[in-house]
């Protein structure tokens, strides 16, 4: 019977020799399983987009298509400009959602969407008076709409016919 523990024995220091040299955190499952030196990671990024997806459809969003560029003013005299971005409108729910690759600009590095912009909703603003002020004093671009821009005069008619 001494043999058979002295077995046991080694087993056991065997088997201590093989966690000091394999770890214990290499085994992943449970008892038969193989053993791993590196655990899988599952990527984090493909998680988030797929849950924005989920609370888009949740609002019922529908894609506008053909949007060429949205801009976002502030109060601080910047924009943010979205060049191509996809826009998702619920109108029942109040709810836009514009997805893309923004930048952020200052007012005069967009001088053409500032001259199509109708500029009356802004002139309350008591910031943003401040920089049509300076804009038209010549620190910033023109925010008026040139002579080349209007709708140039008629002279002839065109219905008489010679």
């Amino acid at each position: 019977m001494s043999g058979l523990n002295l077995n046991e024995d080694a087993i056991e220091v065997a088997r201590q020799k093989l966690r000091e040299r394999f770890g214990a955190a290499t085994q992943v499952g449970g008892k038969g399983t193989a053993r791993r030196k590196k655990r899988a990671q599952k990527p984090a990024g493909g998680m988030d987009l797929k849950k924005f997806q989920t609370i888009t459809n949740r609002f019922r969003c529908q894609t506008f298509p053909a949007i060429g560029d949205i801009t976002m003013m502030r109060s601080d005299g910047t924009c943010l400009h979205f060049v191509n971005p996809k826009l998702q409108a619920s109108v029942a729910s109040n709810t836009y959602i514009i997805s893309g690759n923004g930048q952020e600009k200052k007012i005069g590095d967009l001088p053409r969407q500032v001259n199509q912009m109708d500029l009356s909703a802004f002139l309350n603003d008591p910031k943003f008076r401040r920089l049509l002020q300076d804009s038209q004093s010549g620190n910033a671009p023109n925010l008026q709409s040139n002579e080349e821009d209007d709708i140039p005069d008629v002279v002839e008619n065109f219905e008489e016919i010679e």
